[in-house]
């Protein structure tokens, strides 16, 4: 039997320490030492922790005695204190503090379980016996809106010093909080003791019927719970006014051993991942794991150790509740790097980390600060890396010295960083504004005449009080931007500040006067509509909200809704499910025109289709026997939408609540809308049935045929095989999609559990690609699929305007084929040098770009200054020519000014199959919208748009369509058809 290998020793992480020490000098014994009077100031801090019985770090698996810990760690354990606080500085007694790890040292059973603790009555708490890792810190407390630990700077995470504690960790609470309640149920529909309950921060389990209470921001909230022997699960809705069921489906667990690929050895202490965020765990002496609480569903865990790095050959599919077969993970060797980012005046680094990336095989590595302040990036196969440095508050030089990694470990290297210069000031807000769910983001813009000068960016939260700062900046100038997602509030437009050799202060970011709209939902018969969410659409001018116009809450039980932030302008007021728009009562869109002004309230009432269909029905294999416990869900179907009823489910999905089929395969959907439905079906082990057009009352069988597996090899024409490659799988005609990465299997890969279809399989990597064309039927396995790559060559090209003048700062990115699903993209040329950014003559120079039918990618480097968009360029690259040039890339001027919102053309394109090439992509009309602009100008289905404004855009200058099509209401269009017609064309106000 071969010897156990362990993958790290305490030992060797202390020698870095030592080198760090050494570096850094006086400065870190600071950051370590344990306070002496530390007793004094914690004294009547806080009582044990409240949680901690109910499922905190102590007594898990993995807890203090856990030896995979201790090597994984090997420092000994801290504390983090501080107090809680509300808006005047008053102390708040009995608050909930809760600190919840985030580090890949400890399993995510232990991480992802917070440890928590009460404060005294002066507020103070006292979080004990933490893993020196990083630590999300948050507090709540009746009548109050939960928060989180933060700094007017980047701060989120907090790192307790090995053997020393961390202070002055304070944590401001805004009153206005609400409380929401629910249960917590099984599938089944049994009640869950003791569930972990977590909104924004605020933290408690249920009790022995299930039940919860939290308190929490109004608004939307997201009920986020997890128990043993489940996989997560989470709910969302109104806060208040909702009653929350979250359901949680029966874990599926996957068990197995990591083994050195040269000589089989088990590997003790690798770290194991499942994929798809489902956690982590270490391997024990005898290199074995088990990963627990996962949903159903298909992973290919990996491994990584200090010295070894692997992936499982094949994915393995559970279902719910089901523990797989013990697999099998090879790691190859690899190497430890370790470091320490250091700051000018001789600091180390507290929170940050490097990545490492081998353009030559696409091969990362990333390595967070931790505790003892080194760096350490494990399992590195070798290779020739580029090397980033992110360090909170600091700015990063400008270029890092390459990283050749062979085998042998390397240790005490040095990253160095500089304190740079701050923007700091305030957001100024109306009254309710939730200043401290916002982020303030400032981005350096590039200076006239250097398009690829150096880039920046950063962001950070507001404190309560609006105070923010944004550190570790270089001189330049830049764009500084709020964001406001949840809850959505009105947003004011991006600054510009110029930061020179010194602090900004004083920046003042107002936000504008806002107005609320308030409604309710319900049926034809008065009745409350709840399951829906509302969306406020803006018909035309600036943004109201960060990235979209259309901010969306959740609708209550009673059927009301309230968005409080909204600025002043006209809406449109739609009812939705999902993506999917809720029908009138009496057919139609449920929606209304209104009218928000700043500081009223607007009130409008939607009433909407009774959602009360019903669709019953059986899933069955293709034998006719009944499929146990596999999920169903249904899509209404919006009645004139192009394409597929099957594809649009596949992305509207994730807003449907599935049914498990019970003992016999039957099922019951209710709370449908009276439309016609997408219904699919999708069981343990794999594979899918989807029936569309099925009308309510329906009662309907689903047949789930057997699944299909594809094995085979891919390689270079004279022999060999990338190092990495990824793969897809893809029938565009239901919208199935896979993917795979494989690592140093010799080309060898495998795909298992494919329903039965007619699937496009792609290849991409670092050095060549490939696609193939492979016909699955049910059951089918085969095995002797060969591709062969073509490789890569470098591309040259210019950009230029409509003018044919030249285009700088552009960035160009590169990816093969054309169409939505091949989204694998190579910058293929990222040095220091950035060519891959157009300089003054619009230039660019990619050094591995794919070759045959690909799509050229063109983002602005500085959006705020750019008079251009985002394009895509279908083009056809020479394999046979080792430096190819492209023809000229002519993009358009954007029309819109920042953020406005486009007129409504009245007409929709055609939707051509994936499969159709660039050259054969045009644009013809396939609807005209009576009483609309299209109707007006004379266009007519079947009508072929090849200019606008007398600018060509018949492939491949299609991507120039969107762009001047893009036009504020009352802008008149000149179109110009395949007829021979030119057409005037005035964009109307979006409807």
């Amino acid at each position: 039997m071969n010897s156990p290998r362990a993958s790290s020793t305490s030992s060797q992480r202390s020698l870095l320490v030592a080198g760090i020490v050494l570096i850094a000098g006086a400065a870190i014994w600071g950051f370590f030492r344990r306070s002496d009077d530390a007793a004094d100031d914690v004294a009547e801090a806080a009582r044990p922790a409240s949680l901690g019985a109910r499922g905190g770090l102590e007594g898990a698996e993995g807890g203090e005695n856990d030896p995979r810990i201790r090597g994984a760690l090997g420092l000994p354990r801290g504390a983090i204190l501080g107090s809680v606080r509300d808006v005047d500085g008053a102390p708040i007694a009995g608050a909930e503090v809760c600190g919840r790890a985030s580090s890949m040292l400890l399993p995510s059973a232990d991480a992802t379980r917070p440890r928590c603790t009460t404060s005294g009555p002066d507020g103070r708490y006292r979080l004990d016996d933490l893993p020196p890792v990083s630590y999300r810190i948050s507090a709540s407390a009746p009548r109050f809106i939960a928060g989180r630990f933060r700094l007017p700077g980047p701060d989120t995470l907090v790192q307790p010093p090995a053997g020393g504690e961390r202070r002055g960790v304070d944590i401001v609470l805004e009153g206005g909080g609400i409380e929401i309640g629910g249960v917590i149920k099984d599938l089944s529909g049994g009640e869950i003791e003791g569930a972990l309950v977590e909104v924004d921060g605020a933290y408690t389990t249920s009790d022995g019927d299930g039940r919860f209470s939290l308190w929490v921001r109004p608004g939307d909230a997201q009920v986020n719970a997890q128990a043993e022997g489940y996989s997560p699960g989470d709910a969302r809705g109104a806060a208040p006014g909702h009653e929350f069921e979250v359901f949680l489906t029966p874990e599926a667990v996957l068990l197995g051993e990591v083994v050195s690929a040269e000589d089989g050895a088990p590997i003790e202490g690798a770290t194991v991942m499942a994929g798809n965020m489902s956690g982590h765990v270490i391997t024990d002496a005898q290199g074995a794991f088990r990963l627990t609480g996962l949903p159903p569903g298909g992973y290919r865990p990996r491994a990584i150790a200090d010295d070894a790095r692997g992936e499982a050959e094949v994915r393995t599919v559970l279902s719910v509740g089901e523990t797989s077969a013990p697999i099998t993970i090879r790691a190859h060797r690899a190497a430890l790097v370790e470091g320490a980012i250091v700051a000018d005046d001789g600091s180390l680094c507290a929170q940050g980390g490097v990545s490492l990336r081998d353009p030559a095989t696409e091969n990362t590595a990333y390595g967070a600060v931790e505790a003892d302040g080194a760096v350490h990036l494990r399992g590195v196969l070798p290779g020739d890396y580029r090397v980033v440095v992110v360090c909170d508050g600091y700015a990063p030089r400008e270029e890092y010295p390459n990283i050749a990694v062979a085998e042998a470990p390397l240790r005490e290297l040095r990253w160095d960083v500089e304190r740079g210069y701050a923007i700091r000031g305030e957001v100024v807000g109306p009254a309710g504004a939730a200043l401290t769910t916002m982020r303030v983001a400032a981005a350096r813009q590039a200076p006239p005449g250097e398009a690829r000068a150096r880039q920046l960016a950063r962001q950070t939260f507001p404190q309560v009080d609006g105070r923010f700062a944004i550190e570790g900046l270089i001189p330049g100038d830049y764009e500084v931007r709020v964001m406001a997602w949840s809850p959505p509030q009105a947003i004011p437009a991006p600054l510009r500040v110029t930061v020179g050799e010194g602090d900004l202060e004083g920046v003042r970011i107002e936000l504008p006067e806002v107005g609320a709209l308030r409604g309710r939902v319900v049926d034809g018969d008065g009745q409350p509509v709840p399951s829906v969410r509302v969306q406020a659409r803006a018909a035309a001018g600036s943004l109201a909200i960060h990235g979209h116009s259309s901010p969306e809450v959740s609708v209550a039980d009673d059927g009301g809704f309230v968005l409080p932030s909204l600025a002043a302008r006209n809406y449109r007021v739609s009812a939705l499910r999902g993506y999917i728009p809720v029908d009138a009562a009496g057919g139609g869109s449920a929606s209304a025109d209104v009218e928000v002004n700043a500081g009223e309230t607007t009130e409008v009432e939607l009433v909407v289709a009774a959602l009360d269909g019903v669709i019953r029905g059986q899933v069955v294999d293709a034998d006719g026997s009944p499929v146990v416990d596999a999920f169903i869900s249904a899509m209404a179907e919006p009645e004139n939408a192009p394409g597929s009823p099957i594809r649009m489910a596949r992305w509207n999905d994730h807003a449907l609540a599935p049914k498990l089929s019970d003992q016999e395969g039957r099922f019951t959907l209710e709370a449908l809308a009276p439309s016609k439905h997408t219904i699919i079906a999708k069981r343990r082990g794999g594979g899918e049935a989807f029936l569309e057009h099925v009308e309510v009352g329906s009662d309907v069988t689903l047949t789930i045929a057997a699944t299909a597996s594809l094995r085979g090899v891919v390689g270079f024409a004279g022999g060999g095989a990338p190092e990495r490659f990824w793969m897809t799988a893809t029938d565009d005609s239901v919208g199935f999609f896979h993917s795979e990465t494989f690592v140093r299997t010799e080309g060898r890969f495998a795909f298992e559990a494919l329903p039965a279809g007619t699937y496009k399989v792609d290849v991409r990597s670092a050095t060549g690609d490939a696609s193939a064309g492979v016909e699955l039927a049910a059951g089918d396995a085969r095995e002797d699929l060969r591709i062969e790559l073509t490789p890569r060559v470098k591309v040259r090209g210019q950009v230029v305007d409509s003018d044919g003048a030249p285009v700088p700062g552009i960035r160009v990115s590169i990816r093969s084929g054309y169409g939505g699903t091949q989204s694998f993209m190579f910058d293929a040329g990222d040095g220091s040098d950035r060519r891959f950014v157009t300089d003054e003559a619009g230039r660019f120079e990619l050094d591995r770009a794919p070759a045959g039918v690909v799509t050229v990618s063109l983002t602005p480097v500085s959006r705020g200054d750019s008079e251009f968009g985002l394009s895509a360029i279908p083009a056809v690259i020479d394999p046979e020519t080792a430096v190819f040039e492209l023809p000229p890339l002519t993009i358009a001027r954007e029309r819109l000014e920042d953020g406005q919102i486009s007129g409504a053309l009245g007409y929709g394109l055609k939707s051509w199959p994936a499969d159709v090439e660039p050259i054969e992509d045009r644009l013809v009309v396939e609807r005209v919208f009576a009483g609309g602009p299209a109707t007006a100008a004379g266009i007519v289905p079947g009508d072929e748009i090849v200019s606008v404004d007398g600018q060509d855009v018949r492939p491949p200058n299609r991507h120039r369509y969107h762009t001047l099509t893009r036009v504020a209401p009352g802008t008149t269009l000149r179109i110009g058809l395949a007829r021979g017609e030119t057409v005037a064309l005035t964009a109307a106000e979006p409807r």
